[in-house]
C-alpha cells in the first residue's frame, strides 16, 4: 500500500529525498519489484552490473588502472565471478594508503557524498559513495521495513550509535571492559 502523493509523510519523503539528492522514492518501486525476480535473474543483474564497473575502474580509477597494467589485466578477462581472484582483496588499509588514487578521473559526474564507517574495530574509514547508490541504500531500507507495514512517507525514528551515547562515552566503556 502507498501513501497518495500529496499526504504530508510523502511530500515530507520527497523534500529529504531532494536535500539528500537520493532519489530513493523513484527507485523505491524498481527496489520493491526485484524482491521477486529469480536468483538466476538476480545473479545476471549482478554480474553484469560488476562487469561494467570493472571495465568502469579499468579505465577511469587510477588505482585500478595501474593495477590492470601491472597484472597484465583487461576488463574482458572477468568472464565470470571466480576470475575476480586475479584482483587483490580490497581491504582499509589499501583504501587509505590510496586515497585520491581510488576515485574515478570522472568522479564529478556520479556526484558522490563521503561518508565514514563507526570506527567500531579501530579507526573510522572514510569513503564515497555515489548518488545512485545512496538512493538505492534508502530504497533498500524501506523495501526491508515494508516487511513490517512501513511505507515512505510513515513516520519513524532511529536510536542507534551516536544517538544514544555520546562517542567519548564509548571510548570509556571499551577502555573499561578491555581490562
Amino acid at each position: 500500500m502507498t501513501a497518495p502523493p500529496w499526504t504530508p509523510g510523502r511530500l515530507g519523503v520527497r523534500l529529504v529525498d531532494r536535500f539528500r539528492r537520493t532519489e530513493a522514492l523513484r527507485l523505491y518501486p524498481g527496489v520493491m519489484a526485484s524482491q521477486w525476480d529469480s536468483p538466476d535473474a538476480l545473479q545476471e543483474l549482478q554480474w553484469e552490473a560488476l562487469r561494467a564497473l570493472i571495465a568502469h575502474a579499468a579505465r577511469q580509477v587510477p588505482y585500478y588502472r595501474r593495477l590492470f597494467r601491472d597484472r597484465g589485466l583487461e576488463p574482458e578477462d572477468f568472464r565470470e565471478p571466480a576470475d575476480l581472484a586475479l584482483l587483490p582483496r580490497l581491504t582499509k588499509e589499501i583504501i587509505r594508503r590510496e586515497g585520491a588514487a581510488m576515485l574515478a578521473d570522472d568522479w564529478r559526474r556520479f556526484q558522490p557524498r563521503t561518508k565514514a564507517t563507526s570506527g567500531s574495530t579501530g579507526v573510522p574509514l572514510r569513503f564515497w559513495i555515489d548518488r545512485r547508490s545512496h538512493g538505492h541504500h534508502w530504497a533498500f531500507i524501506w523495501r526491508a521495513w515494508a516487511l513490517s507495514g512501513f511505507v515512505p512517507g510513515d513516520r519513524w525514528a532511529a536510536l542507534a550509535g551516536g544517538a544514544l551515547v555520546r562517542p567519548s562515552a564509548w571510548t570509556c566503556a571499551s577502555a573499561s571492559t578491555s581490562g
